[in-house]
Protein backbone atom coordinates (compact mmCIF):
# COMPACT_ATOMS: atom_id res chain seq x y z
CA UNK A 1 0.00 0.00 0.00
CA UNK A 2 1.54 3.15 -1.14
CA UNK A 3 2.18 5.96 1.85
CA UNK A 4 -0.29 8.75 0.25
CA UNK A 5 -3.05 6.32 0.40
CA UNK A 6 -2.66 5.31 4.35
CA UNK A 7 -2.45 8.55 4.80
CA UNK A 8 -5.46 10.54 2.79
CA UNK A 9 -7.68 7.68 4.42
CA UNK A 10 -6.55 7.99 8.15
CA UNK A 11 -6.74 12.22 7.72
CA UNK A 12 -10.02 11.96 6.16
CA UNK A 13 -11.33 9.39 8.82
CA UNK A 14 -10.04 11.81 11.18
CA UNK A 15 -11.67 14.56 10.42
CA UNK A 16 -14.92 12.98 9.45
CA UNK A 17 -14.69 11.49 13.85
CA UNK A 18 -12.77 14.67 15.29
CA UNK A 19 -14.87 17.26 13.49
CA UNK A 20 -13.85 19.82 16.36
CA UNK A 21 -10.53 18.99 16.25
CA UNK A 22 -8.09 20.85 13.95
CA UNK A 23 -6.00 17.64 12.93
CA UNK A 24 -2.40 17.74 12.75
CA UNK A 25 -2.34 20.88 15.99
CA UNK A 26 -0.35 20.27 18.90
CA UNK A 27 -3.70 20.42 21.33
CA UNK A 28 -7.00 17.97 21.70
CA UNK A 29 -6.79 14.62 21.14
CA UNK A 30 -3.58 13.76 18.95
CA UNK A 31 -1.32 14.84 22.16
CA UNK A 32 -4.05 14.50 25.00
CA UNK A 33 -4.03 10.66 25.41
CA UNK A 34 -4.17 10.26 21.71
CA UNK A 35 -1.46 9.39 19.07
CA UNK A 36 0.31 12.07 16.42
CA UNK A 37 -1.00 12.17 12.84
CA UNK A 38 1.97 11.48 11.60
CA UNK A 39 1.68 7.72 12.93
CA UNK A 40 -1.60 6.98 13.00
CA UNK A 41 -1.10 6.31 8.98
CA UNK A 42 1.96 3.86 10.08
CA UNK A 43 -0.19 2.24 12.33
CA UNK A 44 -3.10 1.44 9.46
CA UNK A 45 -0.41 0.32 7.26
CA UNK A 46 0.83 -2.57 9.74
CA UNK A 47 -2.89 -4.31 10.58
CA UNK A 48 -3.86 -3.95 6.85
CA UNK A 49 -0.07 -5.17 5.71
CA UNK A 50 -0.07 -8.02 8.31
CA UNK A 51 -3.66 -9.66 7.46
CA UNK A 52 -3.90 -9.11 11.26
CA UNK A 53 -7.56 -9.99 12.64
CA UNK A 54 -7.66 -9.69 16.26
CA UNK A 55 -5.98 -6.91 18.19
CA UNK A 56 -5.00 -6.11 21.73
CA UNK A 57 -4.47 -2.28 22.60
CA UNK A 58 -2.78 -1.21 26.21
CA UNK A 59 -4.51 2.25 26.91
CA UNK A 60 -7.26 3.55 24.64
CA UNK A 61 -7.62 7.51 25.98
CA UNK A 62 -9.45 9.23 22.95
CA UNK A 63 -9.25 6.90 21.02
CA UNK A 64 -7.75 7.89 17.96
CA UNK A 65 -5.35 4.26 17.84
CA UNK A 66 -8.82 2.71 18.27
CA UNK A 67 -10.41 4.23 15.32
CA UNK A 68 -7.69 3.52 12.93
CA UNK A 69 -6.92 0.33 13.78
CA UNK A 70 -10.64 -0.34 13.24
CA UNK A 71 -11.19 1.22 9.90
CA UNK A 72 -7.74 -0.92 9.13
CA UNK A 73 -9.14 -4.11 10.24
CA UNK A 74 -12.68 -3.30 8.55
CA UNK A 75 -10.80 -2.67 5.65
CA UNK A 76 -8.90 -5.83 5.71
CA UNK A 77 -11.91 -7.91 5.68
CA UNK A 78 -12.76 -7.75 9.36
CA UNK A 79 -11.62 -8.39 12.52
CA UNK A 80 -11.88 -7.24 16.41
CA UNK A 81 -10.33 -4.97 18.43
CA UNK A 82 -10.04 -5.20 22.64
CA UNK A 83 -9.17 -2.63 24.55
CA UNK A 84 -7.75 -2.03 28.33
CA UNK A 85 -8.08 1.36 29.99
CA UNK A 86 -8.72 1.35 33.49
CA UNK A 87 -9.96 5.48 33.46
CA UNK A 88 -12.04 5.32 30.38
CA UNK A 89 -16.28 5.61 31.82
CA UNK A 90 -14.47 7.68 35.40
CA UNK A 91 -16.32 10.82 35.22
CA UNK A 92 -13.45 12.17 37.94
CA UNK A 93 -9.49 13.06 36.53
CA UNK A 94 -7.63 10.95 35.57
CA UNK A 95 -10.98 9.22 33.90
CA UNK A 96 -12.38 10.03 30.39
CA UNK A 97 -15.43 10.06 30.70
CA UNK A 98 -16.69 7.60 27.69
CA UNK A 99 -14.87 9.92 25.18
CA UNK A 100 -12.97 7.11 23.61
CA UNK A 101 -16.02 4.95 23.21
CA UNK A 102 -18.18 8.07 21.81
CA UNK A 103 -15.79 8.99 19.16
CA UNK A 104 -15.04 4.63 18.29
CA UNK A 105 -19.11 4.68 17.84
CA UNK A 106 -18.87 7.94 15.83
CA UNK A 107 -16.72 6.51 13.63
CA UNK A 108 -18.96 3.75 12.99
CA UNK A 109 -17.37 0.90 15.53
CA UNK A 110 -19.47 -0.20 17.47
CA UNK A 111 -18.12 -3.74 17.63
CA UNK A 112 -15.40 -3.30 20.32
CA UNK A 113 -14.34 -4.72 23.58
CA UNK A 114 -13.61 -2.71 26.54
CA UNK A 115 -11.72 -4.04 29.65
CA UNK A 116 -12.09 -1.55 32.51
CA UNK A 117 -8.74 -2.80 34.75
CA UNK A 118 -5.77 -2.39 35.64
CA UNK A 119 -2.95 -3.56 33.36
CA UNK A 120 -2.04 -5.57 36.13
CA UNK A 121 -5.12 -7.01 36.56
CA UNK A 122 -6.58 -7.65 32.79
CA UNK A 123 -3.44 -9.01 31.31
CA UNK A 124 -3.24 -11.70 33.61
CA UNK A 125 -6.79 -12.58 33.09
CA UNK A 126 -6.36 -13.03 28.98
CA UNK A 127 -3.30 -15.23 29.78
CA UNK A 128 -5.35 -17.62 31.98
CA UNK A 129 -7.99 -17.26 29.65
CA UNK A 130 -5.86 -18.39 26.89
CA UNK A 131 -6.13 -15.76 24.64
CA UNK A 132 -4.16 -14.96 21.86
CA UNK A 133 -3.75 -11.85 19.76
CA UNK A 134 -1.71 -11.09 16.02
CA UNK A 135 -1.29 -7.30 17.10
CA UNK A 136 -0.72 -5.62 20.74
CA UNK A 137 -0.10 -1.86 21.38
CA UNK A 138 1.53 -1.04 24.04
CA UNK A 139 0.56 2.98 24.65
CA UNK A 140 -0.25 2.54 29.22
CA UNK A 141 1.23 4.49 32.12
CA UNK A 142 4.82 5.32 30.64
CA UNK A 143 7.13 4.11 34.09
CA UNK A 144 9.48 1.63 33.52
CA UNK A 145 7.77 -1.27 35.39
CA UNK A 146 4.39 -0.60 34.12
CA UNK A 147 5.42 -0.83 30.62
CA UNK A 148 8.22 -3.98 30.76
CA UNK A 149 4.71 -5.24 33.23
CA UNK A 150 3.30 -4.66 29.63
CA UNK A 151 5.77 -5.92 27.20
CA UNK A 152 5.97 -9.18 29.37
CA UNK A 153 2.39 -10.44 28.89
CA UNK A 154 2.28 -8.80 25.15
CA UNK A 155 4.74 -11.41 24.48
CA UNK A 156 2.49 -13.88 26.44
CA UNK A 157 -0.35 -13.11 24.22
CA UNK A 158 1.21 -12.24 21.14
CA UNK A 159 1.01 -15.26 18.24
CA UNK A 160 4.32 -16.15 16.43
CA UNK A 161 4.70 -13.84 13.47
CA UNK A 162 2.42 -11.09 15.32
CA UNK A 163 3.22 -7.41 15.60
CA UNK A 164 4.07 -5.78 18.97
CA UNK A 165 3.81 -1.57 18.86
CA UNK A 166 5.29 0.85 21.58
CA UNK A 167 4.38 4.43 21.63
CA UNK A 168 6.45 7.07 23.09
CA UNK A 169 9.23 4.68 22.58
CA UNK A 170 11.40 8.01 23.01
CA UNK A 171 10.62 8.77 26.72
CA UNK A 172 13.02 7.25 28.92
CA UNK A 173 11.83 4.69 30.65
CA UNK A 174 9.54 3.34 27.96
CA UNK A 175 13.02 3.05 25.36
CA UNK A 176 15.13 1.07 28.13
CA UNK A 177 11.89 -1.20 28.43
CA UNK A 178 11.85 -1.81 24.83
CA UNK A 179 15.44 -2.24 24.52
CA UNK A 180 15.44 -4.87 27.54
CA UNK A 181 12.74 -6.95 24.82
CA UNK A 182 15.13 -6.06 22.16
CA UNK A 183 18.56 -7.74 24.04
CA UNK A 184 16.21 -10.43 25.83
CA UNK A 185 13.42 -11.46 23.46
CA UNK A 186 13.60 -12.97 19.42
CA UNK A 187 11.64 -9.57 17.74
CA UNK A 188 12.46 -8.28 13.82
CA UNK A 189 12.42 -4.16 14.09
CA UNK A 190 9.83 -3.23 11.39
CA UNK A 191 10.39 0.17 12.02
CA UNK A 192 13.13 2.40 12.25
CA UNK A 193 15.09 1.79 15.72
CA UNK A 194 14.05 3.70 18.55
CA UNK A 195 15.76 6.66 19.61
CA UNK A 196 15.45 7.90 23.36
CA UNK A 197 14.97 12.14 23.82
CA UNK A 198 17.43 14.22 23.76
CA UNK A 199 17.81 16.05 27.27
CA UNK A 200 19.35 19.01 25.85
CA UNK A 201 19.93 20.97 22.29
CA UNK A 202 23.46 20.16 22.81
CA UNK A 203 22.81 16.33 23.25
CA UNK A 204 20.56 16.32 20.41
CA UNK A 205 23.97 18.03 18.55
CA UNK A 206 26.03 15.44 19.46
CA UNK A 207 23.49 12.77 18.89
CA UNK A 208 23.24 13.97 15.43
CA UNK A 209 27.00 14.33 14.61
CA UNK A 210 27.64 11.00 15.95
CA UNK A 211 24.61 9.20 13.59
CA UNK A 212 25.54 10.99 10.37
CA UNK A 213 29.28 9.45 11.08
CA UNK A 214 27.80 6.00 11.65
CA UNK A 215 25.39 6.51 8.55
CA UNK A 216 22.31 6.18 10.76
CA UNK A 217 21.20 10.02 9.79
CA UNK A 218 18.75 8.88 7.57
CA UNK A 219 17.07 6.55 9.75
CA UNK A 220 16.45 8.99 12.39
CA UNK A 221 15.41 11.26 10.43
CA UNK A 222 12.51 8.51 9.09
CA UNK A 223 11.60 8.06 12.40
CA UNK A 224 10.92 11.86 12.84
CA UNK A 225 9.38 12.49 9.49
CA UNK A 226 7.04 9.23 9.30
CA UNK A 227 6.87 6.97 12.99
CA UNK A 228 7.56 9.72 15.21
CA UNK A 229 7.65 7.94 18.48
CA UNK A 230 5.58 4.35 17.50
CA UNK A 231 7.88 1.64 17.08
CA UNK A 232 7.00 -1.61 15.86
CA UNK A 233 8.40 -5.60 15.42
CA UNK A 234 7.07 -8.81 14.62
CA UNK A 235 7.29 -12.06 16.72
CA UNK A 236 9.55 -14.38 15.82
CA UNK A 237 9.28 -17.26 18.19
CA UNK A 238 7.94 -17.42 22.17
CA UNK A 239 11.04 -18.22 24.07
CA UNK A 240 11.53 -17.17 27.75
CA UNK A 241 14.98 -15.62 28.48
CA UNK A 242 17.76 -17.01 29.35
CA UNK A 243 17.57 -17.09 32.73
CA UNK A 244 21.80 -16.65 33.94
CA UNK A 245 22.10 -14.61 30.90
CA UNK A 246 21.65 -10.60 31.40
CA UNK A 247 23.22 -8.36 28.64
CA UNK A 248 23.28 -4.71 28.73
CA UNK A 249 20.53 -2.92 27.41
Amino acid sequence: MPQSDADSIVRTLLRETFQNERIGEKSGAFTRSGMSINELPRLYELVRRNAIRNVLEIGMGHATSSIVISRALADGGGGHLTSIDPFQTAQEKPGYASVGIQNLKRAGFADHKLIELPDYLALPQLVADKAAFDFILVDGYHSFDYTLLDIFYADLLLRDGGVLCVHDSSWPAVYHAIRFMEQHKPYELLSPPPYMGSRSRLHALGRRISLAASGRLAGFRERNRRWNTLVAYRKRESRMAAEKVFDAY
